[in-house]
C-alpha cells in the first residue's frame, strides 16, 4: 500500500497549506458582513440629502432602502412612549441598545426620520458622528 505523503516535508507542506486556507476562509467570513454593511450605509448616506418633509414611507424606503430599526408610535396607560413612527438608519449595537431603553428619542449617532399621523415625513435628523 502506497501512502500519499511519502516524505515528512510533503505532509508538513500540505498541513501548512490547509491551515492558511482555513485562516483565509475565516478572514473572509468575518469581513463579508462588514463589507455588506458598508455598502448599505453608502446608499442612505449618499441619498440622505434627497429626503424632505412630506415624503411617504414608500418614497423614503425606495430612496434609502429598509431602515436598520423602526419605532412605532406608542402610548401606554395615557403616557406617550414614542410620539411618532420613526425609522432609523446606520444603527449599531450602542444605538440599538439605547433605543430599547429610551425609545422616545432617536440616538444622535443614527440617522432618523419621523413620520406624522398621515404617514408622511415630519422630521429629519442627520447623524452626529462626533457624539
Amino acid at each position: 500500500m502506497k501512502l500519499y505523503f511519502s516524505t515528512p516535508w510533503r505532509a508538513r507542506a500540505r498541513f501548512v497549506c490547509a491551515t492558511r486556507m482555513c485562516q483565509c476562509t475565516i478572514a473572509l467570513a468575518l469581513l463579508a458582513p462588514l463589507l455588506c454593511v458598508l455598502g448599505c450605509e453608502t446608499k442612505y448616506q449618499d441619498n440622505w440629502g434627497k429626503v424632505h418633509t412630506g415624503m411617504s414611507k414608500q418614497e423614503v424606503e425606495a430612496l434609502l432602502g429598509p431602515p436598520s430599526s423602526k419605532y412605532d408610535a406608542k402610548e401606554v396607560d395615557g403616557e406617550v412612549i414614542v410620539a411618532q413612527d420613526r425609522w432609523q438608519y446606520g444603527d449599531n449595537l450602542s444605538t440599538l441598545a439605547t433605543g430599547a431603553l429610551f425609545p422616545s428619542q432617536a440616538h444622535p449617532r443614527a440617522w432618523a426620520i419621523s413620520f406624522g399621523p398621515s404617514g408622511r415625513v415630519s422630521h429629519i435628523q442627520a447623524a452626529d458622528l462626533d457624539k
